[in-house]
């Protein structure tokens, strides 16, 4: 989980990676989040609030401005599915070299 503070004044708010059975319904509703285009992009952030925040958070969310709820989106996506920024810091879980990949 993590906590994401945008707008002004600023408000915070938790998200939660998406589960793996949340994922799957959406593109079971052709919802798919790796592939979005802009004709279903807003009706996909819609859904995925939906699933992650209570009424009353929707409501705050959609009172930003819409950068602001991209930057929530975005955080929903990094707990989801990791970021690049992030791995590249994971400390190594073994000993030893990195196997080799050919």
């Amino acid at each position: 989980m993590r906590e994401i503070k945008v707008g002004n004044p600023e408000q915070s708010f938790d998200v939660r990676p998406l589960k793996r059975g949340e994922v799957k319904k959406l593109k079971a509703d052709g919802l798919d989040i790796n592939n979005l285009t802009p004709e279903n992009a807003d009706d996909c952030l819609d859904r995925v609030f939906d699933m992650i925040f209570d009424d009353r958070d929707i409501e705050r969310i959609d009172e930003l401005p819409n950068p602001d709820a991209l930057t929530i989106w975005r955080a929903i996506l990094k707990e989801s599915f990791g970021s690049k920024e992030e791995e590249k810091n994971l400390k190594r879980s073994g000993v030893g070299e990195q196997t080799k990949s050919d």
